[in-house]
């Protein structure tokens, strides 16, 4: 079993020794699940080692593929033991120090968009290191939607948000909470150059298929998939592998497996950073850092500490979402603004919310917290829908399908065969299993027209698709001491400074990416400006 899928592998044996390990299929995602993939049976074959490292970020394809090479050897009689030679790390080399005008840490979306804009704008020198063996952080598994404004594009479609609509829409999605809004200025400013070169080079999205990024806005999110022309698979968006794409087109320098230890600092005046890569230790000076180093949602103790309330949540999210940025600036004194966290309804960790399985959390035709009761998750945006959950006895709701469209029994039993969902002949028999107050149950049921039986439960837990506590960052995105002053050569955009931009909840779909890669260029501007001076 790999994320989402079991995964099939071909081994061959030659004099007791592994020569050759094939990946013959798998469902995980593609784009993460490659990096071990393509990687994995190599370092097993050179290792003859089935407990060699997992592939940074891909964790579970990894296991699913060493498990299926340890079940190969036991089934063909090897002796297994043999290929148990543990995980314990090489020693790494110190290598020579090096030089850029600009390092980038992280290559999600606002990192990227960071680095493409230098790379298109100045002829400064310019490195995005990237810890997992992957571009795209979160970015790889979100909606594949971004918001554009300002632009030519909006123009087309006949759909804009001026910048009060844009900023006041925030504000009024943010629980009262005082906003950045010169730094969000400065992003409705700079948001039209980016979007139009992101389309006019490849951006696989279309203008006939936009929708409102929240009933609310006026701003149109322009999607990279559930579209005729780019048919893409489950969990894959394509938007990040093309922006990686143009990225390199332009010459940006990309290093994958590069994680950045700790930002160099003379004083309060940054340097440079420390980097390790898979053979190597070295630094890297620096005249300007920007941090694009994603959320912290992969990260319990942050979690504790910023949003102790969504303890209960899972990532449905990058697996490098472990608050780098916040942790590798506590040295300089930086602040952590907003509150809350980003998420909606889903099943568990493999799943999430997308796919056959996974998306049947987001569609009963009833749900229910444990006391049996409507608890509200149908009738408010999808964001809003996590503090729900998190607000529910157990942390959880419970979706309740009936047997009156049969178009979709075939779904349902498919999803009770791999035990995402389970079949009830009776709604005692539902409340019994699934712990739930018979007497109200049955009464909200009446009341919300559920059918006839059989019927099919699933439970419905908190998950996250990011996080909203950040850096606190002045227009330019200049990361702020503890004074509200500048950290002399330090930047952040994307995930990493959500909390100025909105908070309490996810506003609206395309604000993730779309703030990302717009904070990502207004960073890059102010960097390449001041380099200038």
């Amino acid at each position: 079993m790999g994320m989402k899928s079991t995964i099939e592998v071909e081994v061959v044996l030659d004099n007791n020794s592994i020569s050759a390990v094939n990946v013959i299929s798998h469902g995980d995602t593609q784009g993460i699940a490659d990096a071990a993939v393509n990687a994995l049976p190599q370092i097993l074959v050179e290792t003859q080692n089935i407990e060699a490292d997992n592939i940074t970020g891909a964790t579970m394809t990894s296991l699913g593929i060493k498990n299926a090479v340890k079940a190969a050897l036991e089934n063909s009689g090897a002796d297994v033991n043999s290929f148990k030679k543990g995980t314990a790390a090489a020693e790494k080399t110190a290598k020579e120090a090096e030089s850029y005008d600009v390092v980038v840490v992280g290559s999600g979306m606002a990192g990227l968009s960071a680095a493409i804009d230098i790379a298109r704008n100045s002829d400064l020198s310019v490195v995005v290191l990237e810890k997992n063996a992957y571009t795209g952080g979160s970015s790889r598994v979100c909606g594949g939607g971004i918001w554009a404004v300002n632009s030519e594009l909006n123009k087309e479609i006949e759909m804009d948000s001026t910048k009060e609509e844009m900023i006041g829409f925030l504000k009024d999605h943010s629980e009262g909470a005082e906003l950045n809004e010169a730094l969000l200025s400065n992003i409705y400013d700079g948001a039209a150059e980016i979007i139009e070169y992101y389309y006019n080079n490849g951006l696989p999205v279309v203008l006939d298929t936009w929708s409102l990024g929240h009933p609310e806005s006026k701003l149109p999110v322009l999607w990279s998939k559930y579209n005729k022309k780019y048919p893409w698979l489950v969990g894959e968006n394509g938007l990040i592998d093309a922006v990686a794409a143009m990225a390199e087109k332009e010459g940006v320098e990309i290093r994958l497996n590069c994680k950045v230890t700790e930002i160099n600092a003379e004083g309060d005046l940054v340097t440079g950073v420390q980097v390790e890569d898979q053979k190597n230790t070295y630094e890297i000076n620096a005249r300007k850092v920007i941090l694009a180093t994603g959320g912290f949602t992969r990260n319990p103790e942050l979690i504790e500490t910023y949003a102790p309330e969504y303890a209960s949540g899972f990532a449905f999210t990058g697996a490098g979402s472990t608050g780098d940025g916040i942790v590798m600036t506590e040295k300089f004194g930086a602040q952590v603004v907003g509150e809350g966290m980003m998420g909606l309804t889903g099943y568990n960790a493999n799943y999430g919310y997308y796919g056959s399985e996974g998306s049947l959390v987001r569609s009963p035709v009833i749900a229910v917290n444990a006391e049996g009761n409507d608890f509200g998750m149908k009738d408010v945006f999808y964001s809003e829908t996590l503090k729900l959950l998190i607000d529910q006895p157990g942390n959880e709701g419970y979706g309740i399908y009936d047997s009156s469209n049969p178009d979709l029994i075939d779904r349902l039993e498919d999803a009770v065969a791999k035990n995402v969902m389970t079949r009830y002949d009776s709604l005692e028999a539902l409340a019994d299993g699934m712990k739930i107050n018979a007497e109200n149950l049955q009464k909200t049921a009446a009341e919300k027209g559920l059918g006839e039986a059989p019927y099919y439960g699933i439970v419905i837990r908190p998950l996250f698709i990011g996080s909203i506590p950040g850096l606190k960052v002045d227009a330019e995105c200049r990361v702020l001491n503890g004074n509200d002053e500048p950290v002399e050569n330090l930047f952040a955009a994307g995930e990493l400074i959500f909390g100025n931009a909105f908070n309490g909840h996810y506003p609206a779909s395309g604000t993730g990416v779309g703030i990302s890669a717009y904070s990502g260029g207004v960073a890059a501007k102010a960097a390449v400006a001041e380099l200038n001076q």
